[in-house]
Formats: structure tokens, C-alpha cells, sequence
């Protein structure tokens, strides 16, 4: 009998979905590299439509149930917004929805979200945007599927603003970390860190994750945990203005906060400011995203800080389109890639804002196929986050006004981008 022969078809090849069988349908004709197929798209899922604005969503993954959560605020009236919340099945489907927090005459705005699977609870973090010269920082937790809210937490309610926040869950602590920017006396902003410790749902005391001297300011910040070294990298801009430099910037910390990294240089050019950070982890690594207002900058960050490949990053989308590209949004889809996602307005087309994305390779930082066209909808999409499950699907919900813009209101309109990867058959004789 011969020996077992192994022939692998050069012609033929399986294309296997990484993620849930809930979708039907044929993977874009965008070309791929040697290793993926950029990309299968979902349906739309109209997560939200109402007759009122619905604002800069954001979502978290939950893997147990296998299901996101989607987050954003309503403008219920000129004094008043609230925070909502709709469970959204990895399949596709929509399920319940609450709301997170209101009060009359509030504005309750920019919420940021994270779920613990080892406690089955989500924090959402707010900011009551009511005083114009003072924002404050609010919390509430509640149970994977919405239940069991809990009593409104007071994150960050000190003198002056505290704006902007981000979260990340740390799982070998079983706690958060709320990351903010705030303002202090001398009109300079340094980026904040609070511990939310779940075993006993505590709020730790406030850390300064970078002091700012007058006329620097550090802003807007956005937080990933590494479970390889548990640690956390944050990351933002940086204004100085006294110096006339603007770079983004970032450091990691120990997962108490204790120990602080150098800040380093992640992304530095001389004319351009940069927007609007986003940050996810990949195997010991981390992509930060960057908006620049006319375009999107990524670079890799090592899993001990250091920024790799030059200091200028490398831009973002393969194929540019002119416009205006805001609102970047970066998720880990596994398989060593990276999904980023961004708003971009079409100048040459007046009052057209569409979503694209972009595969990033883990590891090179080098970009995989051509411009993912999530939405191309008339009228507007705009502000898109991202969350992403370990097998190559990912929740992008974002901004979606379907008359013409500005007018009519806006809704919560989400879809899913699924990675495929081509894999050569095996035959045995």
C-alpha cells in the first residue's frame, strides 16, 4: 500500500466564516492579500429610530451570551438627554432596551461601556454636560441583560471639568478602569485613572496618570488592557502650547496604578494635530488610531510601551478619498488583524458621510486589502465604535440620519463586519 500522500489544490480553497452562522451572504469583491478575504458584511440593524436625535454610540461584547451592548445618549429636549441601552445578538437580531440613566433638565452625554464576564455586569461611565463651564463623571452598573441597575455612582464630580471618558476591564482583577481627562486650576488638562473594583463594587481612590503644566493639555483619552502582562496602556493627545508641540502620546501602568511607564511619543508630526484616539489590544501589543481631521493614522505599540516603526504612524486607509475623517474606532477581530473603522465626509459630494474600515495586520502594522465600505447610505453615518468577538466578528454601531443632513433626526444604526481567511483543503489518499 502506498504511504499516506498529503495533496494540497492549488486551484481550489475553503472559505471558512469565523464567527456565528446567523448571516447569509457573499463575502465584498474587494481583493484580498495571500491570507484574508476583506470582508462579509451583514445587513443593516437599525438599532435605534425614533423622531429625536440619538448621539455617539458605543459597544461592548459579551461572551457568554454571546451578544453586544449598544449605548448612546437621546436629546429628549433642549435641557434634557438621557442614556439608553439595546442588546444586540451576535446574529444580528435585537433584543431588549432600558434606560441607563435620565433626569429632568439633565444632559447625560458621551457614554463609554465595558462588560465583566467573570461578574456578568457592564459599567457605563457618562458625562452630565448640563453646566457648560463644569462637566462631572457618573456611573451606573447593571446585569447583562439590563437588569439589576445600580445606584448612581459619583466617578468624578470635583472642581472644574472632568469630561471624555474611557473603560477598560481588567479580568485577572476582576475590576474596571475608568480613564478621564480633567481640568485643573490653571486651565491645563491631565488624564485621570479610577479603579472600579467589582468584588466589592467599590470606586478607588483617583490617580493622575499624567500632570500637565500650564498650558499643556491632555485629553480624551482611550484605555486597553493587556492580559499578558496585566497592565494597561493609556493613550491621548497632547497639546503643549508652550513648547508648539501636538503629538499623541501614551504610557502604560500597572493594573493598580502603582507603576507608570515613561510616556513616549506613539504618533508626532510638527504641522498636524491630532483627534479622537482609539486603542485596542492585539497578542502583546497594542494599535492606537488617530484622527487628523483629514485622515487616519494608526502605529503599534509594543506590550512593554515602546511605539514600533517610525514616529509618524502609518496612514490608515489604503485607497484616500478626499474629505474629512473623524471618530476612528480600532477592535482586535483575532487571527492576527485588526478592524478600524472612521467617519469619513465626502467634500466633493455636500452632505454626504458614509463609514469605512480597514484591516490591519498584527505584528507589521501592515494594511490588509483595500477600504472596507461598511456604509455607503445617502446622507449621513457618522461616529462609529466597535466591538469585537475572538473569532473575526465585529459589531460597528454608529450615527445614522437617512434624510438629508443636517435635518431630520438622528438614529443608532449598526452592522457586521465578519473576517474571512482562506484555507487550502487537505486531501489524504
Amino acid at each position: 500500500m502506498n504511504s499516506v500522500k498529503i495533496l494540497r489544490l492549488s486551484l481550489a480553497a475553503v472559505i471558512l466564516l469565523l464567527a456565528l452562522p446567523a448571516f447569509r451572504f457573499a463575502a465584498s469583491a474587494n481583493p484580498s492579500s495571500s491570507a484574508h478575504i476583506p470582508t462579509g458584511l451583514g445587513p443593516f440593524i437599525e438599532i435605534w429610530d425614533d423622531n429625536v436625535d440619538n448621539k455617539l454610540p458605543v459597544v461592548a461584547y459579551n461572551p457568554q451570551f454571546g451578544e453586544y451592548m449598544v449605548v448612546w445618549s437621546t436629546v429628549q429636549g433642549t435641557y434634557t438627554t438621557d442614556v439608553w441601552a439595546r442588546r444586540v445578538h451576535a446574529g444580528g437580531f435585537l433584543d431588549t432596551w432600558f434606560n441607563v440613566d435620565s433626569s429632568p433638565a439633565v444632559k447625560y452625554e458621551k457614554p463609554a461601556i465595558a462588560y465583566s464576564p467573570l461578574q456578568q455586569e457592564y459599567l457605563v461611565v457618562f458625562t452630565d454636560n448640563t453646566t457648560p463651564t463644569e462637566a462631572n463623571l457618573y456611573a451606573r452598573t447593571f446585569s447583562w441583560n439590563g437588569g439589576n441597575r445600580s445606584a448612581q455612582l459619583d466617578v468624578d464630580v470635583s472642581t472644574y471639568s472632568q469630561d471624555n471618558a474611557a473603560i477598560a476591564y481588567n479580568g485577572l482583577e476582576n475590576e474596571f478602569l475608568i480613564v478621564y481627562e480633567s481640568k485643573t486650576a490653571s486651565g491645563s488638562i491631565d488624564v485621570i485613572g479610577r479603579r472600579y473594583r467589582l468584588s466589592d463594587h467599590t470606586l478607588l481612590p483617583p490617580v493622575t496618570l499624567t500632570s500637565s503644566s500650564a498650558g499643556q493639555y491632555r485629553f480624551d483619552p482611550a484605555v486597553a488592557y493587556n492580559p499578558a502582562r496585566n497592565n494597561y496602556f493609556i493613550t491621548y493627545p497632547f497639546e503643549d502650547s508652550v513648547n508648539l508641540t501636538d503629538i499623541v502620546a501614551g504610557r502604560w501602568a500597572s493594573f493598580d496604578l502603582v507603576n507608570l511607564g515613561t510616556e513616549v511619543n506613539i504618533i508626532s508630526d510638527t504641522v498636524i494635530a491630532y483627534i479622537e484616539p482609539a486603542i485596542a489590544v492585539g497578542p502583546d501589543e497594542y494599535l492606537v488610531a488617530v484622527s487628523t481631521v483629514d485622515y487616519i493614522y494608526g502605529r503599534l505599540v509594543g506590550g512593554d510601551g515602546v511605539p514600533i516603526g517610525p514616529s509618524t504612524g502609518f496612514p490608515l486607509p489604503s485607497v484616500p478619498v478626499t474629505g474629512y475623517y473623524r471618530r476612528p474606532g480600532v477592535g482586535y477581530q483575532g487571527s492576527s488583524t485588526y478592524l478600524v473603522t472612521w467617519s469619513l465626509y465626502d467634500s466633493s459630494t455636500p452632505q454626504e458621510t458614509d463609514i469605512f474600515g480597514q484591516y490591519v495586520d498584527a505584528g507589521t502594522g501592515s494594511l490588509i486589502g483595500p477600504n472596507i465600505l461598511v456604509d455607503p447610505s445617502p446622507h449621513y453615518q457618522g461616529y462609529p465604535s466597535i466591538a469585537c468577538t475572538p473569532n473575526g466578528a465585529c459589531l460597528v454601531a454608529y450615527e445614522h440620519n437617512p434624510t438629508a443632513y443636517p435635518g431630520g433626526d438622528i438614529d443608532i444604526r449598526g452592522r457586521m463586519v465578519f473576517l474571512f481567511k482562506i484555507y487550502l483543503p487537505v486531501v489524504e489518499k
